[in-house]
This record gives C-alpha cells, sequence and structure tokens, in this order.
C-alpha cells in the first residue's frame, strides 16, 4: 500500500500542531480579554503565557517554511507547495493579529479614575475623552479578533482540502499499485507459457533430427543398390 512519504506526513503533522498552538493561544488571549479587562496580576500572567506561546509559533512556523523550501520536500508538487505557502502565510497574518490583540489590555487599563503614572497619550485627556478613547480601541481590537477568528477558519478549511487531497493522491497511487501487480502477475503466467511451449520443442527436434538422418541413409542406400 503506497502512503505519503515521512518527510511529507512529518510536515503536515508539524503544520497541524502550529494550529493548534494557534488556536489555544487566540483562546488564552480571548479568555484574557473577557475576564480581566481592567489588567491585573492574572491579566499580566495570561499575557505572558501567550507571549511565550506566540515565540514559539513564530519559531514553528519558520521551520515550516524551512522544510518547504528544502529538499526534503523536492518530491511535493510546485501546486501543493503554493498551497502550504499559503496556509503557513495565513498564520503569520494570524500570529501577527493576536500580537496586536495582547495589547488590548494596556489600552483599556487606563482607567477614568485610575491614580496611576499619566502617559503621553493620556496626559492631556479628560475623563470623557478616555472613555472615548477606551471604546474607540476595544471596539478595533474585537474587530481585529473577529477577522483573526475567520481566518483561523479559512485556514481550517485549506488544511481539510490539503488533506482531502492527500487521501485522493494516494487512492489514486494504490489503483496504480494495484494495477501493476495485475500486470507483472500476467507477465510471469505469459513466461511460464512460453518455457513449457520452449520445453516442448526442444523435446521434439532430437527424433525429428534422427528421422531426417534414417531418410537420408535409406535414399543413400536405395542408391547404391541401384548403381551395383
Amino acid at each position: 500500500m503506497t502512503t505519503s512519504t515521512p518527510t511529507e506526513t512529518s510536515w503536515l503533522d508539524d503544520y497541524h500542531a502550529a494550529v493548534k498552538l494557534q488556536n489555544e493561544t487566540l483562546q488564552l488571549i480571548q479568555e484574557r480579554n473577557s475576564k480581566y479587562p481592567d489588567g491585573g496580576p492574572e491579566s499580566s500572567r495570561l499575557t505572558a503565557t501567550a507571549r511565550r506561546r506566540l515565540g514559539s509559533l513564530k519559531s514553528q512556523i519558520d521551520t515550516l517554511q524551512a522544510q518547504l523550501e528544502s529538499d526534503a520536500c523536492s518530491a511535493v508538487s510546485e501546486n501543493e507547495k503554493n498551497r502550504r505557502r499559503n496556509l503557513l502565510l495565513a498564520l503569520r497574518n494570524d500570529r501577527d493579529g493576536m500580537i496586536q490583540g495582547l495589547k488590548r489590555v494596556g489600552y483599556r487599563s487606563v482607567n477614568v479614575t485610575s491614580r496611576g503614572v499619566e502617559t503621553d497619550v493620556t496626559a492631556e485627556k479628560n475623563n470623557e475623552q478616555l472613555l472615548t478613547m477606551q471604546t474607540a480601541l476595544m471596539e478595533e481590537q474585537d474587530q481585529a479578533l473577529e477577522h483573526l477568528e475567520r481566518s483561523t477558519v479559512t485556514t481550517k478549511h485549506i488544511a481539510l482540502q490539503i488533506n482531502e487531497e492527500t487521501r485522493l493522491q494516494n487512492r489514486l497511487l494504490e489503483d496504480f499499485d494495484h494495477e501493476v501487480d495485475e500486470t507483472s502477475n500476467r507477465l510471469v503466467i505469459a513466461q511460464k507459457k512460453l518455457k513449457a511451449v520452449m520445453q516442448r520443442a526442444n523435446g521434439c527436434v532430437a527424433p525429428m533430427l534422427l528421422f531426417v538422418i534414417i531418410v537420408i541413409l535409406l535414399i543413400v542406400l536405395v542408391l547404391a543398390l541401384k548403381v551395383l
């Protein structure tokens, strides 16, 4: 049975692992933004965890890109490579969107009643202006996360299409192997028949040759008797 090569299977497994990490990180950011919109220690912990995961995601994407462009994937068709390049590009874009999403808590932590240190952005704004700025920034981040979720769904659909094409190619290769096996069996049978025919032909040569020699001797003997 013909299956995907180890290198190709490894690439797809690594890609799915990267998608899983991306989805987990997105859920982590959404949890932080929904449960701790005003920041705090737990929000900082979740932010640090998300940043570490995003760093790991970048490393995985870079590794997948390098493998795709190396000789290890030389057996992969150019069309398939382009599909995988698009997948990696979508992953990079999603990661960039999540990095922007991490800034959301920093914006929300600017509370109109806070006595914390003012920044250059908030120093010249009154409470109403700060509230307006927070609302606008939160809406912008909500839109960015919605776009990120749509991109994730699109990436999932593309991955499913790649899996379906891989299964189809495997089935075609299996059918081809079956036809090759049938042809080989027919060839073996034909060779056996040819060998049997040759053996029978070789067995008839000696008697025929003896018969011809006897006929020739009889002809010579008759001629000799006539001369005498």
